[in-house]
């Protein structure tokens, strides 16, 4: 009765949710800005400790790979990703608690603070707050997101207490295809002691530079870093519904795996251009200084 009484304010009420998504990303915006040089440095020590990983590289990705591009992809989610969630947990302003979930993104906690408060009128001081690393380079999309359905939130109904939360399948229309889509993550939480918290699902999209194109030298350096902000499966596929607004067309789109996928493994597309289109919800950050 609880889950479904304040999924339904939220559902009522787009804009707390909206504001404690654009809470959650101008708060990782604010610590890397804060935090530039510290990030940078240990990013980029990567290349510095060659010689201690060189010989067991991490395994190539993609189709076709050229092999001159290293797969960067735990730099950036140990170096970036696990960092601000230090770094976050250190505000004054703000505590956080490692809540144990078998599924989910890279990084994920329940994060509380006053201002969550305030901006909810008092309906919450805490969020879930739920952040993937997704690095790429110079030959990869800097635009796109592949999410997997357990970096999506659904529409989250309860309603048999046996049964658990379900979401609905939800039809991924693109340019020249469509998929079925079934996220697996609930819009909300209700924690044991009663703490109302909404899911707030960000991305790191670190993006290294391949000095071998650049400068002719070796190693890959740590070049920007895009921030983006997904709304709630309340907002995506309720109200307002964004991924079915034809102003916002193609904000999904079917993802790179092959019918041969189950339905619990495939992934989809979400186009940052049109993501931003539905307000401030991509930044960038230049590290290459």
């Amino acid at each position: 009765m609880s889950y479904n009484q304040n999924k339904q304010y939220l559902e009522d009420n787009p804009e707390i949710q909206e504001k404690i998504e654009l809470y959650g990303l101008n708060l990782l915006n604010e610590v890397i800005s804060d935090n530039e040089e510290e990030i940078r440095a240990d990013y980029n020590e990567a290349n510095f400790l060659h010689p201690f990983w060189m010989n067991y590289p991490p395994l190539d990705r993609g189709k076709m790979p050229k092999g001159d591009q290293i797969p960067w992809i735990e730099v950036g989610e140990k170096a970036v990703g696990s960092k601000l969630t230090r770094l976050v947990s250190q505000r004054e302003d703000i505590t956080v608690r490692e809540i144990g979930l078998p599924t989910g993104p890279d990084e994920r906690y329940l994060l509380t603070s006053p201002t969550i408060y305030s901006l909810t009128n008092g309906f919450t001081d805490s969020i879930m707050m739920f952040v993937d690393i997704k690095s790429v380079g110079p030959r990869d999309s800097d635009y796109d997101l592949v999410l997997s359905p357990n970096q999506v939130s659904g529409n989250g109904d309860w309603a048999q207490l046996e049964g658990g939360i379900q979401n609905n399948q939800q039809t991924i229309q693109g340019p020249r295809s469509s998929q079925i889509f079934l996220p697996t993550i609930p819009p909300l939480y209700i924690l044991s002691d009663g703490t109302i918290a909404p899911v707030v699902h960000l991305f790191i999209k670190p993006i290294y530079a391949m000095r071998s194109l650049t400068k002719g030298d070796t190693g890959q350096s740590l070049y920007k870093i895009k921030l983006a902000s997904v709304p709630n499966g309340l907002g995506l596929f309720c109200n307002p519904g964004y991924a079915f607004d034809s102003a916002y067309k193609f904000l999904f789109r079917p993802g790179k795996d092959d019918r041969t996928k189950s339905l619990l493994q495939k992934r989809v597309r979400v186009d940052l251009r049109v993501l931003d289109k539905i307000g401030p919800r991509v930044m960038t950050i230049d590290m290459d200084k």
